[in-house]
């Protein structure tokens, strides 16, 4: 079924971009996918499938294929499913509904790597490096970082119930929890000494440009400032908008950035 999938897929490009009769030199080489690329492609998923020496899942392994098809163009090109995309969005809209903890993976174990501020967590009282051995009376699988995360969401009102190992010592406790909305702070600041601020941007998401703009407000009512310094350190980007509305915050004039492409917008 496979192959006659590909095969049909590779013939309905073969119609669609391919005229009856093309000059010889009218298409570029490697611009149509060919019957035999197609039929490659089949075989080996093919012979995986029935020869490999453990049973493959034959969805996985189309997205695999697609992943190395994506990440191939560049090292900045990745593909993203459906569940993916939808994190990917969370981490840069600002805020989320849960718990308001970053976990790590740390050996075989789950472990809190940052408590946020305001959250249920912080007014729980679990702290960084506490061990999470139960989530709902489940315990989290650190080879499976973001099931454990989606356990930890949920609904705005809705409870969830942890079984924490403090990481200073002292008895293992259950702590019950009612999901809030969760502000991802990716802006921090301060003085570093007297006329001279701190700017911290850990990421660009949604909010950010207007927490820079929030972040110098209150700087600059403490003192008039003569110097700042921006710290970019670890940050992995985020919302383009974003990083140019933070870069407009400092620029008079001029271009922030420009984009070149195949397509007119």
């Amino acid at each position: 079924v496979l192959l006659g999938v590909l095969l049909s897929f590779g013939g309905g490009v073969l119609a669609e971009r391919v005229p009856a009769a093309p000059p010889a030199s009218a298409a570029a080489p490697g611009t149509v996918l060919s019957w035999e690329d197609a039929r490659l492609l089949a075989e080996v998923m093919q012979r995986v499938s029935e020869h490999y020496v453990e049973r493959v899942d034959e969805h996985a392994m189309l997205r695999n294929a697609l992943r190395g098809l994506v990440g191939g163009l560049d090292e900045h090109s990745a593909f993203l499913d459906h569940d993916e995309f939808a994190e990917l969005r969370l981490s840069t809209s600002g805020s989320y509904a849960g718990i308001g903890i970053e976990v790590a993976a740390i050996d075989d174990i789950v472990a809190v790597a940052r408590r946020l501020p305001g959250s249920p967590a912080e007014r729980a009282g679990i702290e960084p490096g506490d061990v999470i051995t139960a989530i709902d009376g489940a315990a989290p699988d650190a080879t499976d970082l973001d099931g454990a995360v989606a356990r930890l969401r949920g609904p705005v009102g809705s409870r969830v119930r942890l079984s924490i190992s403090p990481a200073r010592g002292g008895a293992d406790r259950d702590i019950v929890l009612e999901r809030a909305d969760v502000e991802l702070r990716s802006v921090a600041a301060g003085l570093l000494v007297p006329g001279y601020g701190y700017l911290r941007i850990s990421s660009f998401t949604d909010t950010t440009a207007e927490e820079v703009e929030r972040a110098l407000e209150q700087l600059q009512a403490q003192r008039a400032l003569r110097g700042l310094v921006i710290d970019l350190r670890d940050n992995p980007g985020g919302v383009l908008e974003a990083a140019v509305a933070v870069a407009d915050e400092f620029l008079e004039d001029g271009v922030i950035v420009s984009a070149e492409g195949r397509t007119a917008d």
